[in-house]
C-alpha cells in the first residue's frame, strides 16, 4: 500500500513505527545521557628511569606526571569553569611532572618555567 500523503502516514501509524521501530527512537533512549567522549587520544610515554632522571625526582613528582596526563585527555565538563578548573589542577602541580608532560608531547618549555622564581605564583618549585 502506498502512502499518499503526510496525514494518512500519521493516521496509519506508520510515522510511530518509523521513529520507536525503525528509527529506536523512544523517551528511555532520549532521557540515557551520553558517555563522555575523550578530549583526545595520546599515548604519553611511562615515566622510566630511560625516560626520566628519577634520581632528580621525588616519589611524589614521579606519581604527578601520570595525574597530570590523566587530566589532559579526560573530557571536559559542559560549563564555562571546565578550562579554569583544568588551569586550577595544573598550577598545583611542581615543576619536574610539568616539563615532563610538556617535553613527552614535544612542545616547547615556556621561558617563565626555566626561570623561575622561588616566589613564583604559576608553579611551586
Amino acid at each position: 500500500m502506498l502512502v499518499m500523503d503526510l496525514m494518512h502516514c500519521l493516521l496509519e501509524g506508520l510515522a510511530q513505527f518509523h521513529f520507536q521501530i525503525v528509527l529506536e527512537l523512544t523517551t528511555a533512549d532520549a532521557e540515557v545521557k551520553p558517555a563522555p567522549v575523550v578530549a583526545f587520544e595520546y599515548v604519553f610515554p611511562s615515566p622510566t628511569s630511560t625516560t626520566v632522571n628519577l634520581a632528580d625526582m621525588t616519589e611524589d613528582e614521579v606519581k604527578q606526571i601520570s595525574q597530570i596526563q590523566a587530566q589532559l585527555i579526560s573530557p571536559l565538563h559542559e560549563t564555562s569553569e571546565a578550562s579554569t578548573l583544568l588551569t586550577t589542577h595544573l598550577e598545583q602541580k611542581k615543576k619536574k611532572p610539568l616539563v615532563y608532560v610538556t617535553e613527552s608531547l614535544g612542545l616547547s618549555i615556556p621561558l617563565v618555567w626555566t626561570n623561575v622564581q622561588p616566589s613564583c605564583n604559576m608553579l611551586r618549585c
